[in-house]
């Protein structure tokens, strides 16, 4: 099981389905930008711990409100978010489409 320290403290964290499901709300492509949509990253790394908790035995307590805060007072979690969602399982399914529509395989 993976973990992600927050504030000296490690919690397990795990990106499934669903945490695919919400990452791929979070950049919105206006025209030539893409944005990305803040809410809904805290969503994301909320509803990991969430997951990591509940497989792991160990509920995580806390609010998306808890983690933004925690984040504001060290940036650099957003880093460790990134590069657990990057090791976990699911992040090689994400992938573009080819020229047929099917979805491939990310490398």
């Amino acid at each position: 099981m993976q973990t992600i320290k927050i504030n000296e403290t490690e919690y397990p964290i795990r990106f499934g389905m669903r945490e695919v499901q919400l990452f791929a709300k979070v950049a919105v492509k206006e025209g030539e930008t893409t944005t990305i949509d803040a809410a809904a990253l805290f969503n994301v790394y909320h509803s990991a711990l969430v997951k990591g908790g509940k497989v792991d035995g160990k509920p995580f307590g806390h609010d998306a409100e808890w983690l933004e805060l925690q984040i504001d007072e060290d940036p650099e979690l957003l880093d460790a978010f990134e590069k657990s969602f990057e090791q976990s399982k699911m992040s090689k399914y994400l992938s573009s489409k080819d020229e047929s529509g099917k979805a491939k395989k990310k490398k």
